[in-house]
C-alpha cells in the first residue's frame, strides 16, 4: 500500500526536449515527450526490511530504453547532442542516517524448500552444495568440484550465495509476478523458461532460457498481433494496441 513519488526527467532533458518537432508524429509528441517530462507516483511500492537478505539486480549496459554503456548516440534531433559517458548507479541513505556495525559478519535467510540465501562481506570457501551468481547476473550456478580443487570456489564479498540440494545445475532468477522483476526463483535445471503476464496495456516476457527465442502474440481469433525476439536471460516489455485477451506461448494473457 506504500506510494512513492519520484521525478526523473533525465531522458526528456537530454533527448526529447531537443527532438525535431517538425518530423515528430502525434504519438511521439503526446506520449513520449509527456511521459518523460514530469514526476511519477508508483503504487504498492515495496520497501526493504531490516536484516533481511535480498537479491538486487542493477542495470547493465542497458536498462529498458536507457543506455548505461556510454555508447549511445542520439539521432533525429534538431541540434547535435553531446554523447554521454558511462552511467553510474549509486545507492545512498537518508541524510543523517546512522549505519551501525553489523552484529554478525553475515545474515542467513530462513530455509525454504531446502534453499537458503546467505549474504556475506568476505571471501568464503564454497562446496558443491553452494550456488554462486554467474557473470551475467541472471542465475546462481552450482559450484563445480574442479573449482574446489583449484582453489577458485570462493564467495564474492557483498554478493550472496545459495545453499541448496545438489540436484540442480542452476537456479534461475525469475520475474513472473511484477514488472520490476521481483519474482520467484525458477528451479528448472534444464534450459530455463518463459514467464509471461499482462499489465497496464503491456505484456511482460521474462526469459531464463539459455538461448534467444521468438515469441508470437496472437489475438483470440488466431490472428498474429506481434512477433517478439526475446534474448537469452532478458526481459521484454511489449506495448499492446488495445486491452483484451491474447494468446502468448500457448497461454492466455489478460491486458488491462
Amino acid at each position: 500500500g506504500n506510494k512513492y513519488t519520484r521525478e526523473n526527467s533525465f531522458l526528456y532533458d537530454y533527448y526529447y526536449n531537443r527532438y525535431d518537432d517538425a518530423n515528430a508524429d502525434d504519438y511521439m509528441d503526446q506520449t513520449y515527450l509527456n511521459y518523460y517530462k514530469g514526476e511519477k507516483t508508483y503504487e504498492d511500492y515495496a520497501y526493504l526490511t531490516a536484516q533481511t537478505p535480498y537479491i538486487v539486480a542493477f542495470p547493465g549496459k542497458t536498462y529498458y530504453e536507457f543506455d548505461m554503456s556510454g555508447q549511445f548516440v542520439a539521432e533525429n534531433t534538431a541540434s547535435p547532442i553531446k554523447q554521454l559517458e558511462t552511467q553510474v548507479v549509486t545507492m545512498i541513505s537518508d541524510a543523517g542516517a546512522v549505519i551501525a556495525v553489523s552484529d554478525e559478519e553475515y545474515r542467513k535467510s530462513e530455509v525454504k524448500n531446502g534453499y537458503q540465501f546467505v549474504g556475506t562481506y568476505q571471501k568464503e570457501s564454497l562446496t558443491t552444495q553452494h550456488y554462486l551468481i554467474d557473470a551475467a547476473g541472471a542465475s546462481f550456478d552450482v559450484i563445480q568440484q574442479a573449482s574446489i580443487d583449484n582453489g577458485t570456489a570462493l564467495s564474492v564479498p557483498f554478493r550472496g550465495y545459495f545453499v541448496a540440494p545438489t540436484s540442480l545445475r542452476r537456479i534461475h532468477i525469475g520475474g513472473a509476478n511484477n514488472e520490476e522483476g521481483q519474482g520467484e526463483i525458477d528451479q528448472d535445471e534444464q534450459s530455463g523458461s518463459l514467464s509471461i503476464y499482462g499489465k497496464k496495456n503491456k505484456i511482460y516476457i521474462q526469459s531464463t532460457l539459455d538461448h534467444d527465442t521468438t515469441v508470437v502474440i496472437y489475438s483470440t481469433s488466431g490472428k498474429i498481433v506481434k512477433r517478439v525476439l526475446v534474448r537469452a536471460r532478458s526481459k521484454v516489455v511489449v506495448e499492446m494496441p488495445s486491452r483484451g485477451i491474447y494468446i502468448v506461448n500457448k497461454q492466455k494473457v489478460s491486458v488491462v
